[in-house]
């Protein structure tokens, strides 16, 4: 518990550039204002961050900013010692060895150390067990090769520093040159992998080698079969068994083989990550997997009021999602680094992943990781990024005088930048406009003109790249004001002071959403389902989505009537590995559904602000709350 209050006071004084008061502080982390100062007196005693005071409060400063810097007495040199050993020593580690080897007391490794690592270890289905003070960490081996690669993968540089991670935990194998020597097999070989499949199957072939060399090996590779099948309709089927056999050599010569089901794990990966054109698949794929995919993205594009996907996307994301299917059913998902920046920055259309995920693997009786939740968000950001509605695209008049054949090329070059983010309602004279004064988002002219205009941008006649980037600005700042207004003009019908709950303490997660749809059934802002479906959504991908508010909503049910419910508590509340002091629960009416995405992006704009989320938390009433928030 301790250990958890000190991470959130870091990430809590790393997220702002400002001073934060003790008081404030305290009442984040939920301790004495005196706790706080012994945290950060402990902090700084560890020299690797400095916490400075001043009269208006704390601010943090980072020691050294090179994650190279990775000296004996560093809270990660110590971690990713006792990880390495619990890793490679099958008899369990002595703690008093452990301690003596660091140079600290066995309290360090036991109070500081050994916590955090059973935090990450329980997230895949292992234990830390000790007897007598020897321990060992039990589970199964893939599980045990997931742990590795997320450690490897999830660190603050993603994969630009796995391989420095993979050297810090195994300091005795030469991990860089047998990652150069994989890198150009792969280099050399006749398949294409992505710069993502490129990473992510270095990486697990790594970890394999790793684990292999100190005789731990998988006893079997769950549904092969379905790898064989997709190799004998491949084009590149000589090109993979060629490939692998020459990972395997590569193995020999370092003076180690590979075991049968370690080899059909080669191939699995090699199978998995290269890039299969939709014309190696159609034979395979099964016409009820496209039409699932399509029925479901046709729901997807219902729920959240987006326009349908088209025909080309679907073809190629349904390669993605064959793919995605078979390492789900081989429990050989890919990790990805970025999945909580997808998470935070692109929450709505993660939460339309989490949908389609869902529906996915309820027909296919599969799980979908968030890793895997967030690569479908980059498929489906990507098109709606190039695909906007056009009644979400900024409108805008280009005021240019006709000259030659000017305008015909300049309007041409707008229209050509910015064809998925521009309507053009019309080109004319600064006189014709002078004369009309038609309205517009954006008012784009060549000519300097005192017309008023909130968004207006003067332009070269031959259009410069700074002429596009101040385009680009104003679009941001446009669509930004937009959606600021729809998600407050949500908000301002939604909330209600009968919706409204201050320091209410329950024992879990579940509760406290039942607490919470209990009232707003009472109120008729629900059916009886809505909660059980409230608490689905969470199974599937937590809604913590900062570290100081959870936004539990639906994943398929609509409300009666659309509502935001505030649950408020001074002391942080445990939302699955998160701590928040705001629960936000969102029923949305079918006939509001449109306004979602912007709320959603209103509100983790809020709260993802430590200095905004200050503000709201010195509020003690609804009437403060509503007030304070929508002034933001």
């Amino acid at each position: 518990m301790k250990n958890m209050r000190i991470d959130t006071l870091i990430n809590v004084l790393e997220e702002t550039n400002d001073d934060i008061s003790s008081t404030s502080l305290a009442k984040i982390i939920g301790v004495s204002e005196k706790t706080v100062r012994n945290y950060i007196k402990e902090i700084n005693q560890q020299e690797i961050y400095n916490i400075q005071s001043s009269k208006n409060g704390y601010r943090l400063i980072k020691m050294s900013e090179n994650p190279n810097d990775f000296t004996i007495n560093s809270i990660e040199y110590r971690e990713n010692y006792l990880i390495s050993k619990l890793l490679t020593d099958k008899n369990g580690i002595s703690i008093f060895e452990v301690a003596e080897e660091l140079s600290v007391s066995e309290s360090t490794i036991i109070n500081n150390v050994l916590p955090k690592i059973k935090r990450l270890a329980n997230k895949f289905q292992l234990s830390i067990q000790s007897h007598n003070y020897q321990y060992s960490l039990i589970g199964k081996e893939n599980q045990k090769r997931k742990f590795i690669g997320y450690i490897a993968t999830h660190n603050s540089y993603g994969y630009f520093t796995s391989t420095e991670t993979l050297e810090k935990l195994f300091p005795s194998i030469d991990i860089r040159k047998t990652l150069n020597q994989l890198h150009n097999i792969c280099q050399q070989s006749n398949l294409f992998l992505n710069d993502y499949s490129m990473n992510n199957f270095l990486i697990h072939i790594l970890i394999m080698w790793i684990r292999v060399q100190s005789n731990n090996t998988i006893s079997v590779v769950d549904n092969y079969k379905s790898i064989e099948n997709i190799i004998s309709f491949s084009e590149q089927k000589e090109d993979i068994i060629k490939l692998a056999d020459l990972i395997q050599s590569l193995f020999v010569d370092i003076h180690f083989s590979i075991p049968q089901n370690e080899y059909q794990q080669i191939i699995a990966l090699i199978t998995l990550s290269i890039d299969n054109s939709y014309n190696n698949l159609k034979n395979l794929i099964e016409p009820k997997f496209m039409d699932n995919i399509l029925e479901i993205a046709k729901e997807v594009s219902t729920r959240f009021d987006i326009p349908e996907f088209d025909h080309s996307f679907l073809m190629q994301f349904s390669r993605h999602m064959y793919t995605a299917y078979h390492r789900a059913k081989m429990n050989m998902s890919y990790p990805n680094p970025i999945a909580h920046q997808i998470k935070l920055d692109y929450t709505p259309v993660y939460d339309m992943s989490v949908y389609f995920a869902h529906k996915f693997s309820t027909i296919y009786n599969i799980t979908l990781n968030e890793d895997e939740i967030a690569f479908i968000a980059l498929h489906f950001g990507a098109y709606l990024e190039n695909n906007k509605n056009k009644l979400d695209m900024t409108s805008c008049i280009i005021i240019c005088e006709k000259y030659h054949n000017i305008t015909k090329k300049l309007v041409s070059k707008i229209k050509l930048n910015f064809q998925s983010d521009l309507i053009i309602l019309d080109i004319m004279s600064l006189d014709h406009y002078l004369s009309i004064k038609p309205q517009s988002d954006l008012l784009i002219t060549t000519i300097e003109t005192t017309i008023p205009h909130p968004y207006k941008i003067l332009i070269n006649p031959i259009l410069t790249k700074q002429n596009i980037r101040d385009i680009w600005q104003g679009i941001e700042q446009i669509e930004e004001k937009k959606s600021l207004k729809k998600g407050k003009f949500f908000l301002e019908k939604a909330l209600s002071d009968c919706l409204y709950a201050r320091n209410v303490s329950f024992n879990n997660v579940e509760e406290y959403i039942r607490f919470m749809g209990n009232i707003c059934y009472t109120n008729d802002y629900i059916s009886p389902e809505f909660i059980d479906d409230v608490l689905l959504r969470e199974a599937v991908s937590s809604t913590a989505f900062t570290n100081f508010v959870a936004i539990p909503h639906t994943i398929s049910l609509y409300a009666k009537s659309s509502f935001i419910f505030i649950l408020h508590n001074d002391s942080p509340i445990n939302w699955n590995n998160k701590k928040v002091n705001f629960i936000l629960m969102i029923g949305i009416a079918e006939s509001d559904i449109s306004s979602f995405n912007d709320t959603l992006n209103f509100l983790i704009d809020i709260f993802s602000s430590t200095q905004k989320t200050l503000k709201i938390m010195n509020t003690n009433t609804f009437d403060d709350f509503k007030e304070t928030l929508m002034n933001l």
